[in-house]
């Protein structure tokens, strides 16, 4: 199955991001493309995915999502600690954490809500 059309079955949604991310990367160019002289530049949406190799990969995608997730659960956890304390740095510096956490990942929007959290703090 073609990139482009696989996309079209997937909605815009941010909860399958991770989803979308997987799907192309282990997208790979058509056996005939890839020895025709347009091999070299397919586009992603020109590129095949196999359903079962979606399926094969799936885990270590859930494992991302799930450690990334305690990342973010942490950080906030952490910052709760650090109010009760009355450590301001460190509610600060907790927050900050998750925002690079998201950052990293390619959510600048989360980024900024955590960063806007910890100005707040």
């Amino acid at each position: 199955m073609r990139v482009d059309k696989a996309l079209e079955l997937l909605p815009d949604l941010e909860v399958v991001a991770p989803l979308r991310a997987l799907l192309v990367s282990i997208s790979r160019p058509d056996e005939r493309a890839l020895w025709s002289s347009s091999g070299p530049y397919l586009t992603i949406g020109k590129r095949g995915v196999q359903p079962e190799e979606l399926t094969r990969r799936m885990p270590q995608a859930f494992h991302q999502v799930t450690e990334h997730l305690q990342v973010l659960y942490r950080a906030y956890v952490q910052a709760l600690e650090a109010q009760q304390r009355g450590d301001g740095g460190e509610v600060v510096a907790a927050l900050l954490r998750a925002g690079h956490a998201e950052q990293h990942v390619g959510r600048p929007l989360q980024a900024r809500s955590w960063y806007e959290a910890a100005q707040r703090a």
